[in-house]
């Protein structure tokens, strides 16, 4: 993922940099799993209001055409 080439032994830039890639691997996974459940929370709100809206319509509608 985030690889420096230090003029070191390979052994110490494994050392600093795999926790630094590590870390930056679970702070984008956390983060992308995050938007991914605000994404789904608001698509079934946006799915509710539609739907909810639909029903309203439907019910004014249909109060219209019964004969009271």
């Amino acid at each position: 993922m985030l690889l420096l080439r230090l003029t070191t032994s390979p052994s110490i830039s494994y050392i600093i940099c795999h926790p630094i890639s590590v870390l930056l691997h679970m702070i984008i996974t956390q983060r992308a799993e995050h938007l991914s459940l605000l994404y789904h929370i608001s698509h079934i709100r946006k799915t509710f209001e539609r739907f909810t809206a639909q029903t309203r319509i439907f019910s004014k509608s249909h109060l219209k055409t019964i004969p009271w």
